[in-house]
């Protein structure tokens, strides 16, 4: 920080990496920069700028258009860096904490914010003053190369620590943030969306809100989600309620199995699908796109972390199967895929 004045990083600019950077531009400038090695990408903000749109037509939208300074390297920008945000997928952020960690500031931080676990993992790593792990409780997509639409409103879960502050308002500038000292347990809870929602997502190709209107998915979802649960358990985890408008949902008593009629936990899945009802799955992304899902860290984390526990989880391990039958390209994604989960459905 230099009179005041923080220098914030996000790495990747994907379709969270460019709603953030697009909301950080206003007030950081040339004091925001993206670091990003996508090609398309770059040339695309680099030529004509960088937009994102939020807020529904009928209610009138805004959008912001910024043109933030672009790198492929953190060690590319020539000063250290006080916030860094890494937007980038699970199979990159391990490489991409290394490479950033020697590019920050006596305290800079780095603020992790992907889904399923290995934020926790790299905390143990590298050291909790250097590394601060949020949950995106918001949906976004891109477009087209440096177009971005925000797809549901929401805040960030963060956790509270000493010497985060300065991290928390800039993760405030972008959405509101909810502090929790329990980050672990949203952690797990948002993992049983993800692996439920987001795989099959992926499976039959449709949005979220059009995910929900299943009932067979309602069931599916239920059944990962359950199998998440039991693994939290074995490994005493203890899940948080998901806080903020677009979940708001009490996620342990969810999947706890006895305190919940069947209908109230169908409405309740409902629920979160329909407040991202346009979101569609980043993992369907990555199929359509050709490229490696992040299915191990996801389904096949609870399918690892189950077998060491000696805990089953069969459906979790089908989504797997089926998951990477999609990334070889010998399915595609299509809601008739369903039928693979035939044995597990009334």
């Amino acid at each position: 920080m230099v009179n005041g004045t923080l220098t914030v990083g996000v790495v990747g600019c994907g379709s969270l990496g460019g709603v953030i950077a697009g909301k950080l531009f206003k007030k950081h400038g040339n004091n925001l920069w993206i670091i990003s090695r996508n090609r398309s990408i770059n040339e695309a903000i680099l030529d004509t700028g960088l937009v994102v749109e939020e807020g529904k037509v009928e209610e009138g939208k805004t959008i912001i258009a910024a043109k933030p300074l672009v790198v492929e390297s953190p060690a590319d920008i020539g000063k250290p860096l006080d916030v860094v945000i890494v937007t980038t997928k699970l199979d990159t952020i391990t490489d991409a904490v290394k490479t950033i960690l020697p590019c920050l500031s006596d305290k800079g931080k780095v603020v992790l914010i992907q889904n399923g676990l290995e934020g926790l993992k790299l905390k143990e790593k590298f050291g909790a003053e250097r590394i601060l792990i949020a949950s995106v409780l918001w949906g976004a997509s891109m477009t087209e190369p440096g177009r971005y639409r925000v797809t549901a409103e929401g805040p960030f879960a963060a956790e509270s620590g000493k010497g985060s502050d300065a991290v928390i308002d800039v993760l405030g500038e972008i959405f509101p943030v909810k502090l929790t000292r329990n980050i672990k347990g949203v952690l797990w809870s948002k993992l049983a969306v993800s692996a439920s929602l987001t795989s099959l997502g992926a499976i039959t190709g449709l949005s979220f809100g059009r995910l929900v209107e299943n009932r067979l998915i309602l069931e599916l979802s239920l059944k990962i989600g359950n199998e998440v649960y039991a693994v939290a358990r074995k490994s005493g985890v203890r899940l948080k309620a998901l806080p903020g408008v677009p979940f708001g949902i009490n996620i342990p008593l969810l999947l706890a199995g006895k305190f919940l009629p069947q209908r109230t936990k169908y409405a309740l899945i409902r629920l979160i699908g329909k407040k991202h009802a346009e979101t569609e799955s980043s993992m369907l992304a990555s199929v359509r796109r050709g490229r490696k899902t992040e299915i191990d860290y996801l389904n096949g984390e609870i399918v690892k972390l189950g077998e060491s526990l000696n805990t089953e989880t069969p459906v979790n391990r089908r989504v797997v199967e089926i998951v990477k039958i999609l990334e070889e390209g010998r399915l595609r994604p299509d809601p008739g895929n369903l039928s693979l989960f035939h044995s597990f459905v009334r």
